[in-house]
Protein backbone atom coordinates (compact mmCIF):
# COMPACT_ATOMS: atom_id res chain seq x y z
CA UNK A 1 0.00 0.00 0.00
CA UNK A 2 1.22 3.30 -0.96
CA UNK A 3 0.10 6.38 1.57
CA UNK A 4 3.20 8.84 0.60
CA UNK A 5 2.90 12.60 1.28
CA UNK A 6 1.32 14.10 -2.64
CA UNK A 7 -0.27 17.04 -2.01
CA UNK A 8 -2.35 18.72 -5.47
CA UNK A 9 -4.12 21.39 -3.69
CA UNK A 10 -3.03 23.70 -6.04
CA UNK A 11 -3.81 21.36 -9.16
CA UNK A 12 -7.83 20.81 -7.19
CA UNK A 13 -7.98 25.09 -7.18
CA UNK A 14 -7.57 24.93 -11.18
CA UNK A 15 -9.53 22.27 -12.11
CA UNK A 16 -12.04 23.76 -10.02
CA UNK A 17 -14.77 26.65 -10.22
CA UNK A 18 -13.68 29.24 -7.99
CA UNK A 19 -17.41 28.86 -6.58
CA UNK A 20 -17.39 24.96 -6.17
CA UNK A 21 -13.92 24.98 -4.66
CA UNK A 22 -14.65 27.11 -1.93
CA UNK A 23 -17.68 24.96 -1.70
CA UNK A 24 -15.27 22.54 -0.37
CA UNK A 25 -13.29 24.22 1.50
CA UNK A 26 -16.27 25.51 3.60
CA UNK A 27 -17.23 21.72 3.91
CA UNK A 28 -13.71 20.73 5.12
CA UNK A 29 -13.57 23.27 7.59
CA UNK A 30 -17.37 22.26 8.84
CA UNK A 31 -16.20 18.68 9.17
CA UNK A 32 -12.63 19.44 10.88
CA UNK A 33 -14.90 21.78 13.58
CA UNK A 34 -17.07 18.54 14.25
CA UNK A 35 -14.34 16.35 14.41
CA UNK A 36 -15.01 14.43 11.82
CA UNK A 37 -13.06 13.83 8.19
CA UNK A 38 -14.07 15.03 4.59
CA UNK A 39 -12.21 13.71 1.41
CA UNK A 40 -13.04 13.86 -2.49
CA UNK A 41 -13.08 10.35 -3.87
CA UNK A 42 -13.54 8.40 -7.15
CA UNK A 43 -14.14 9.54 -10.15
CA UNK A 44 -13.83 13.23 -9.00
CA UNK A 45 -10.49 12.81 -8.09
CA UNK A 46 -9.45 10.60 -10.77
CA UNK A 47 -10.37 13.22 -13.18
CA UNK A 48 -8.53 16.10 -11.52
CA UNK A 49 -5.88 14.24 -11.37
CA UNK A 50 -5.64 13.37 -15.12
CA UNK A 51 -6.31 17.46 -15.35
CA UNK A 52 -10.50 17.56 -16.32
CA UNK A 53 -12.92 19.73 -14.44
CA UNK A 54 -15.56 17.18 -12.99
CA UNK A 55 -19.07 16.77 -13.53
CA UNK A 56 -19.58 15.32 -10.41
CA UNK A 57 -18.96 16.18 -6.94
CA UNK A 58 -18.25 13.13 -4.63
CA UNK A 59 -17.17 13.23 -1.01
CA UNK A 60 -16.79 10.26 1.45
CA UNK A 61 -17.62 11.51 5.32
CA UNK A 62 -15.49 9.69 8.01
CA UNK A 63 -16.09 9.83 11.57
CA UNK A 64 -19.95 11.58 10.68
CA UNK A 65 -23.20 10.29 10.09
CA UNK A 66 -26.43 11.75 9.16
CA UNK A 67 -26.76 14.32 11.71
CA UNK A 68 -23.57 16.20 10.34
CA UNK A 69 -24.49 15.96 7.01
CA UNK A 70 -27.87 17.62 7.73
CA UNK A 71 -25.87 20.65 9.92
CA UNK A 72 -23.34 20.61 7.19
CA UNK A 73 -26.49 20.87 4.38
CA UNK A 74 -27.90 23.75 6.58
CA UNK A 75 -24.55 25.68 7.00
CA UNK A 76 -23.67 26.00 3.29
CA UNK A 77 -27.50 27.11 2.93
CA UNK A 78 -28.77 23.92 1.11
CA UNK A 79 -30.90 21.67 1.61
CA UNK A 80 -30.38 16.98 1.62
CA UNK A 81 -32.77 16.30 -1.95
CA UNK A 82 -31.78 12.45 -1.43
CA UNK A 83 -31.18 10.50 1.45
CA UNK A 84 -30.50 6.27 1.26
CA UNK A 85 -30.64 3.45 3.16
CA UNK A 86 -26.58 3.14 1.96
CA UNK A 87 -25.51 5.97 3.75
CA UNK A 88 -25.62 8.31 1.02
CA UNK A 89 -26.78 11.72 0.52
CA UNK A 90 -27.40 14.38 -2.14
CA UNK A 91 -27.40 18.17 -1.71
CA UNK A 92 -28.28 20.69 -3.25
CA UNK A 93 -26.58 24.34 -2.93
CA UNK A 94 -27.63 26.78 -4.57
CA UNK A 95 -27.21 25.64 -8.39
CA UNK A 96 -24.10 22.75 -7.14
CA UNK A 97 -25.00 19.15 -6.59
CA UNK A 98 -22.60 17.38 -4.02
CA UNK A 99 -23.03 13.44 -3.14
CA UNK A 100 -21.89 12.58 0.18
CA UNK A 101 -21.53 8.99 1.24
CA UNK A 102 -20.34 7.85 4.91
CA UNK A 103 -17.41 5.84 4.63
CA UNK A 104 -18.45 2.26 4.49
CA UNK A 105 -17.30 -1.42 3.89
CA UNK A 106 -19.14 -4.05 1.74
CA UNK A 107 -19.42 -7.78 2.56
CA UNK A 108 -20.53 -9.43 -0.73
CA UNK A 109 -22.56 -13.04 0.60
CA UNK A 110 -22.65 -14.04 -2.94
CA UNK A 111 -21.29 -13.28 -6.64
CA UNK A 112 -23.24 -10.82 -8.15
CA UNK A 113 -25.75 -9.83 -4.80
CA UNK A 114 -26.13 -6.55 -2.97
CA UNK A 115 -23.22 -6.02 -0.74
CA UNK A 116 -24.09 -5.96 3.54
CA UNK A 117 -22.85 -2.09 3.97
CA UNK A 118 -21.81 -1.36 7.62
CA UNK A 119 -20.48 2.34 8.39
CA UNK A 120 -18.13 3.77 10.99
CA UNK A 121 -15.18 3.06 9.09
CA UNK A 122 -11.69 4.14 8.00
CA UNK A 123 -10.97 5.61 4.91
CA UNK A 124 -9.06 3.04 3.79
CA UNK A 125 -11.02 0.37 4.45
CA UNK A 126 -14.14 2.71 2.42
CA UNK A 127 -11.31 2.72 -0.69
CA UNK A 128 -10.78 -1.17 -0.37
CA UNK A 129 -14.77 -1.53 -1.77
CA UNK A 130 -13.94 0.34 -4.72
CA UNK A 131 -13.71 -0.80 -8.08
CA UNK A 132 -10.68 -0.15 -9.73
CA UNK A 133 -7.19 1.83 -8.55
CA UNK A 134 -7.70 4.85 -10.20
CA UNK A 135 -10.91 5.15 -8.35
CA UNK A 136 -9.96 4.23 -5.14
CA UNK A 137 -8.20 7.68 -3.83
CA UNK A 138 -8.83 10.14 -1.56
CA UNK A 139 -7.81 13.85 -0.99
CA UNK A 140 -8.53 15.84 2.55
CA UNK A 141 -10.69 18.39 2.25
CA UNK A 142 -9.67 19.11 5.95
CA UNK A 143 -7.49 22.53 6.55
CA UNK A 144 -4.85 21.03 8.39
CA UNK A 145 -4.34 18.45 5.27
CA UNK A 146 -6.23 20.24 2.64
CA UNK A 147 -4.87 18.23 -0.87
CA UNK A 148 -3.14 15.66 0.70
CA UNK A 149 -3.70 12.74 -1.21
CA UNK A 150 -4.00 9.22 -0.16
CA UNK A 151 -3.38 6.40 -2.52
CA UNK A 152 -3.43 2.96 -1.00
CA UNK A 153 -3.27 1.08 -3.94
CA UNK A 154 -1.03 3.20 -6.33
CA UNK A 155 -3.76 4.46 -8.19
CA UNK A 156 -1.79 7.69 -8.78
CA UNK A 157 1.06 5.17 -10.81
CA UNK A 158 -1.70 3.44 -12.62
CA UNK A 159 -2.99 6.97 -14.33
CA UNK A 160 0.60 7.77 -15.39
CA UNK A 161 0.90 4.53 -17.26
CA UNK A 162 -2.55 4.51 -18.65
CA UNK A 163 -3.84 1.20 -16.89
CA UNK A 164 -6.66 -0.32 -15.41
CA UNK A 165 -6.38 -2.20 -13.05
CA UNK A 166 -8.92 -3.91 -10.22
CA UNK A 167 -7.85 -3.90 -6.28
CA UNK A 168 -8.19 -7.21 -5.39
CA UNK A 169 -8.96 -10.48 -7.25
CA UNK A 170 -12.35 -11.09 -6.07
CA UNK A 171 -13.28 -7.66 -7.54
CA UNK A 172 -15.23 -9.42 -10.79
CA UNK A 173 -16.94 -12.32 -8.56
CA UNK A 174 -18.23 -9.72 -5.63
CA UNK A 175 -19.37 -7.35 -8.19
CA UNK A 176 -19.99 -8.32 -12.24
CA UNK A 177 -21.21 -4.97 -13.53
CA UNK A 178 -17.32 -3.62 -12.71
CA UNK A 179 -16.49 -5.38 -15.92
CA UNK A 180 -18.21 -3.54 -17.72
CA UNK A 181 -17.26 -0.37 -15.91
CA UNK A 182 -13.76 -1.66 -16.57
CA UNK A 183 -14.44 -1.74 -20.44
CA UNK A 184 -16.29 1.68 -20.54
CA UNK A 185 -13.75 3.14 -18.73
CA UNK A 186 -10.91 2.00 -20.64
CA UNK A 187 -12.39 3.16 -24.10
CA UNK A 188 -13.20 6.88 -22.17
CA UNK A 189 -10.04 7.29 -20.84
CA UNK A 190 -8.11 5.63 -23.51
CA UNK A 191 -6.18 3.35 -20.93
CA UNK A 192 -4.93 -0.25 -21.10
CA UNK A 193 -6.71 -2.79 -18.72
CA UNK A 194 -3.81 -4.67 -17.21
CA UNK A 195 -3.38 -8.02 -18.02
CA UNK A 196 -4.56 -9.89 -14.75
CA UNK A 197 -7.25 -7.55 -14.47
CA UNK A 198 -8.34 -8.67 -18.42
CA UNK A 199 -7.58 -12.32 -17.03
CA UNK A 200 -10.13 -12.29 -14.60
CA UNK A 201 -12.48 -10.59 -16.92
CA UNK A 202 -12.53 -14.10 -18.62
CA UNK A 203 -12.46 -15.57 -15.72
CA UNK A 204 -15.74 -14.13 -14.09
CA UNK A 205 -17.70 -12.39 -17.38
CA UNK A 206 -20.02 -15.49 -17.21
CA UNK A 207 -21.04 -14.01 -13.59
CA UNK A 208 -22.98 -10.96 -15.29
CA UNK A 209 -25.97 -13.30 -15.96
CA UNK A 210 -25.97 -13.37 -11.90
CA UNK A 211 -26.78 -9.82 -11.27
CA UNK A 212 -30.48 -8.03 -11.78
CA UNK A 213 -31.85 -7.18 -15.50
CA UNK A 214 -32.01 -3.96 -13.72
CA UNK A 215 -28.33 -3.31 -12.81
CA UNK A 216 -27.31 -4.72 -16.36
CA UNK A 217 -29.51 -2.09 -18.09
CA UNK A 218 -28.13 0.94 -15.47
CA UNK A 219 -25.05 0.02 -16.72
CA UNK A 220 -25.97 -0.54 -20.50
CA UNK A 221 -27.63 2.70 -20.63
CA UNK A 222 -24.35 4.38 -19.11
CA UNK A 223 -22.23 2.79 -21.95
CA UNK A 224 -24.87 4.21 -24.68
CA UNK A 225 -24.64 7.43 -23.00
CA UNK A 226 -20.56 7.77 -23.74
CA UNK A 227 -19.51 9.30 -27.26
CA UNK A 228 -17.71 6.13 -27.79
CA UNK A 229 -20.53 4.22 -27.02
CA UNK A 230 -19.75 1.99 -30.45
CA UNK A 231 -15.68 1.62 -29.53
CA UNK A 232 -17.35 -0.27 -26.08
CA UNK A 233 -19.71 -2.08 -27.78
CA UNK A 234 -17.27 -3.16 -29.97
CA UNK A 235 -14.76 -4.20 -27.51
CA UNK A 236 -17.20 -5.54 -25.49
CA UNK A 237 -18.38 -8.07 -28.52
CA UNK A 238 -14.66 -8.93 -28.77
CA UNK A 239 -14.73 -10.22 -25.31
CA UNK A 240 -17.61 -11.95 -25.80
CA UNK A 241 -19.30 -9.75 -23.40
CA UNK A 242 -22.49 -8.98 -25.39
CA UNK A 243 -23.23 -11.98 -26.31
CA UNK A 244 -23.96 -12.89 -22.58
CA UNK A 245 -26.07 -10.21 -22.31
CA UNK A 246 -27.88 -10.76 -25.25
CA UNK A 247 -27.38 -12.99 -27.68
CA UNK A 248 -27.79 -11.92 -31.59
CA UNK A 249 -26.82 -8.65 -31.23
CA UNK A 250 -25.60 -7.39 -34.54
CA UNK A 251 -23.11 -4.62 -34.52
CA UNK A 252 -23.02 -4.14 -38.35
CA UNK A 253 -21.18 -0.74 -39.66
CA UNK A 254 -24.69 1.04 -40.13
CA UNK A 255 -25.26 0.46 -36.57
CA UNK A 256 -22.12 1.79 -35.46
CA UNK A 257 -22.09 4.77 -37.90
CA UNK A 258 -25.34 5.75 -36.63
CA UNK A 259 -23.90 5.03 -32.99
CA UNK A 260 -20.57 7.26 -34.14
CA UNK A 261 -23.12 10.45 -34.54
CA UNK A 262 -26.06 10.59 -32.43
CA UNK A 263 -26.62 13.65 -31.02
CA UNK A 264 -28.16 13.75 -27.12
CA UNK A 265 -31.04 15.80 -26.74
CA UNK A 266 -33.34 14.00 -24.04
CA UNK A 267 -32.05 11.59 -21.84
CA UNK A 268 -34.66 9.33 -21.61
CA UNK A 269 -36.15 9.88 -25.16
CA UNK A 270 -32.88 9.12 -26.11
CA UNK A 271 -31.96 5.99 -23.83
CA UNK A 272 -35.34 4.39 -25.92
CA UNK A 273 -33.75 5.07 -28.86
CA UNK A 274 -30.19 4.23 -28.47
CA UNK A 275 -31.22 0.86 -26.59
CA UNK A 276 -33.77 0.51 -30.03
CA UNK A 277 -30.95 1.31 -32.63
CA UNK A 278 -28.59 -1.76 -30.39
CA UNK A 279 -30.94 -4.35 -30.91
CA UNK A 280 -32.69 -3.18 -33.87
CA UNK A 281 -31.70 -6.51 -36.18
CA UNK A 282 -33.39 -9.02 -33.34
CA UNK A 283 -36.59 -10.27 -34.31
CA UNK A 284 -39.36 -9.82 -31.76
CA UNK A 285 -38.76 -13.12 -29.65
CA UNK A 286 -35.33 -11.86 -28.62
CA UNK A 287 -36.63 -8.54 -28.15
CA UNK A 288 -39.03 -9.44 -25.68
CA UNK A 289 -36.76 -11.69 -23.73
CA UNK A 290 -33.75 -8.91 -23.88
CA UNK A 291 -36.98 -5.93 -22.64
CA UNK A 292 -37.82 -8.37 -19.95
CA UNK A 293 -34.48 -9.59 -18.59
CA UNK A 294 -33.83 -5.96 -18.05
CA UNK A 295 -37.09 -4.91 -16.24
CA UNK A 296 -37.85 -2.58 -19.33
CA UNK A 297 -40.48 -0.91 -18.84
CA UNK A 298 -44.16 -0.33 -20.44
CA UNK A 299 -42.88 2.56 -22.14
CA UNK A 300 -39.33 1.09 -23.44
CA UNK A 301 -41.32 -2.03 -24.08
CA UNK A 302 -43.97 -0.45 -26.25
CA UNK A 303 -41.27 1.62 -28.15
CA UNK A 304 -39.49 -2.02 -29.18
CA UNK A 305 -42.37 -3.48 -30.30
CA UNK A 306 -43.50 -0.33 -32.23
CA UNK A 307 -40.03 -0.10 -34.09
CA UNK A 308 -39.87 -4.27 -34.79
CA UNK A 309 -43.84 -3.64 -36.47
CA UNK A 310 -42.35 -0.35 -38.75
CA UNK A 311 -39.18 -2.39 -39.61
CA UNK A 312 -42.00 -4.74 -41.24
CA UNK A 313 -43.45 -1.94 -42.39
CA UNK A 314 -41.26 -0.60 -44.23
CA UNK A 315 -39.69 -3.95 -45.75
CA UNK A 316 -43.08 -4.36 -47.11
CA UNK A 317 -45.04 -0.99 -48.09
CA UNK A 318 -42.59 2.12 -50.32
CA UNK A 319 -43.72 4.66 -48.05
CA UNK A 320 -41.93 7.29 -50.49
CA UNK A 321 -44.37 5.99 -53.04
CA UNK A 322 -47.41 7.08 -50.95
CA UNK A 323 -50.01 9.88 -50.84
CA UNK A 324 -49.77 12.14 -47.45
CA UNK A 325 -53.10 10.41 -45.93
CA UNK A 326 -51.58 6.78 -46.47
CA UNK A 327 -48.45 8.16 -44.80
CA UNK A 328 -50.82 8.99 -41.71
CA UNK A 329 -52.69 5.49 -41.83
CA UNK A 330 -49.49 3.76 -41.91
CA UNK A 331 -47.55 5.33 -38.96
CA UNK A 332 -50.13 7.05 -36.76
CA UNK A 333 -50.55 4.75 -34.29
CA UNK A 334 -46.98 4.70 -33.24
CA UNK A 335 -44.69 5.82 -30.99
CA UNK A 336 -42.60 9.13 -32.14
CA UNK A 337 -39.24 7.24 -30.60
CA UNK A 338 -39.70 3.91 -32.87
CA UNK A 339 -40.15 6.43 -35.79
CA UNK A 340 -37.28 8.03 -35.16
CA UNK A 341 -35.58 4.54 -34.69
CA UNK A 342 -36.44 3.55 -38.22
CA UNK A 343 -35.43 6.42 -39.96
CA UNK A 344 -32.00 6.30 -38.96
CA UNK A 345 -32.06 2.69 -41.22
CA UNK A 346 -34.34 4.02 -43.75
CA UNK A 347 -32.98 5.91 -47.02
CA UNK A 348 -32.82 9.36 -47.84
CA UNK A 349 -36.75 9.31 -49.92
CA UNK A 350 -38.10 7.05 -46.76
CA UNK A 351 -36.37 9.63 -44.33
CA UNK A 352 -38.14 12.35 -46.26
CA UNK A 353 -41.75 11.18 -45.84
CA UNK A 354 -40.93 10.47 -42.29
CA UNK A 355 -39.93 13.70 -41.53
CA UNK A 356 -43.40 15.21 -43.57
CA UNK A 357 -45.08 13.06 -41.24
CA UNK A 358 -43.06 13.95 -37.85
CA UNK A 359 -42.99 17.79 -38.58
CA UNK A 360 -46.24 18.40 -40.43
CA UNK A 361 -48.91 15.38 -40.83
CA UNK A 362 -48.93 14.00 -37.34
CA UNK A 363 -50.54 17.04 -36.01
CA UNK A 364 -52.82 17.96 -38.47
CA UNK A 365 -56.10 17.92 -37.25
CA UNK A 366 -60.03 17.47 -38.69
CA UNK A 367 -60.90 20.66 -39.98
CA UNK A 368 -64.77 20.32 -38.50
CA UNK A 369 -65.55 18.57 -34.97
CA UNK A 370 -68.24 16.52 -33.80
CA UNK A 371 -70.21 19.24 -32.87
CA UNK A 372 -69.77 21.27 -36.14
CA UNK A 373 -70.90 17.75 -38.19
CA UNK A 374 -73.87 17.18 -35.76
CA UNK A 375 -74.75 20.82 -36.93
CA UNK A 376 -74.72 19.84 -40.02
CA UNK A 377 -77.65 16.82 -39.85
CA UNK A 378 -75.66 13.81 -38.74
CA UNK A 379 -76.90 11.80 -35.74
CA UNK A 380 -74.30 11.17 -33.02
CA UNK A 381 -72.90 7.41 -33.19
CA UNK A 382 -69.87 6.04 -35.57
CA UNK A 383 -70.96 8.19 -38.68
CA UNK A 384 -68.86 11.04 -36.80
CA UNK A 385 -65.79 9.78 -36.59
CA UNK A 386 -65.96 7.80 -39.58
CA UNK A 387 -66.55 11.20 -41.18
CA UNK A 388 -63.90 13.41 -39.16
CA UNK A 389 -61.36 10.77 -40.19
CA UNK A 390 -62.38 10.93 -44.27
CA UNK A 391 -62.32 14.90 -43.84
CA UNK A 392 -58.68 14.63 -42.07
CA UNK A 393 -57.54 12.67 -44.67
CA UNK A 394 -58.70 14.38 -47.60
CA UNK A 395 -57.46 17.60 -45.35
CA UNK A 396 -53.87 16.02 -45.40
CA UNK A 397 -53.95 15.07 -49.26
CA UNK A 398 -54.48 18.44 -50.26
CA UNK A 399 -58.00 18.36 -50.82
CA UNK A 400 -59.47 20.71 -48.13
CA UNK A 401 -58.44 23.93 -47.92
CA UNK A 402 -61.24 25.43 -45.40
CA UNK A 403 -63.98 24.59 -43.46
CA UNK A 404 -66.37 25.54 -46.11
CA UNK A 405 -65.12 22.58 -48.17
CA UNK A 406 -64.96 20.79 -45.34
CA UNK A 407 -68.87 21.00 -44.49
CA UNK A 408 -69.27 20.62 -48.22
CA UNK A 409 -67.71 17.30 -48.07
CA UNK A 410 -69.48 16.41 -45.43
CA UNK A 411 -72.93 17.39 -46.09
CA UNK A 412 -72.30 15.20 -49.55
CA UNK A 413 -71.72 12.24 -46.85
CA UNK A 414 -75.06 12.98 -45.24
CA UNK A 415 -76.86 13.17 -48.31
CA UNK A 416 -76.15 10.05 -49.42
Amino acid sequence: MNNSKINISKRLNECLSTQIFDLLIKCGEFTERNSASLFLVGGCLRDILLNKRPKDIDLTLVNGDSNLVQNLSEYLGGKIIFKSQFFTYKLKVNNNIIDITEARKEVYSSPGSLPKITSKCSIDDDLYRRDFTINSMALSLNPASLGNIIDPFNGINDINNKNIRIIHDNSFSDDPTRILRAIRYSIRLNFNIDNQTLSKINEFKSNINSITGFRIKNELIKILREDSRSKILLYLDTLKILDIIQPNINLNTKINEIFDNFQFKDEYIDDLILIGILIYNLNIQNIIYFAEKLYLDSIFIKTLRDTNEIKQLLQNVKLDKLKNSSIYKQLYKYKYEAIIINRYFSNENVCQKIDLYLNKLKDTIPPLNGKEIIALGAKPGPIIKEIMDYLLHEKLDGNIKNKDQAKIKATQILNK
